[in-house]
């Protein structure tokens, strides 16, 4: 897997929060699980590079929440 350098993460945060300041959103929520039916955590990975399943507050300005349900819990790949 890959380690998510700062400047990416960066880019990748701009990117997002330029697309939030054109729809006058606050924040996001994001979503994210793998598990038996699936692996449906691309939007989380994408913005915390968190291998985990559970949810992403985003806000538009300031460092965001992660809020997961894994005992196993891995930050970064």
């Amino acid at each position: 897997m890959f380690g998510l350098t700062m400047e990416e993460r960066d880019r990748r945060w701009k990117t997002v929060r330029q697309a939030m300041k054109k729809r006058r959103l606050g924040a996001l929520v994001v979503w994210g699980s793998s598990g038996s039916s699936g692996n449906y955590s691309g939007n989380l990975r994408y913005l915390s590079n968190a291998r985990t399943e559970g949810y992403l507050v985003f806000p538009s300005e300031g460092d965001p929440g992660l809020i997961t349900f894994s005992v196993h819990f891995r930050k970064g790949g």
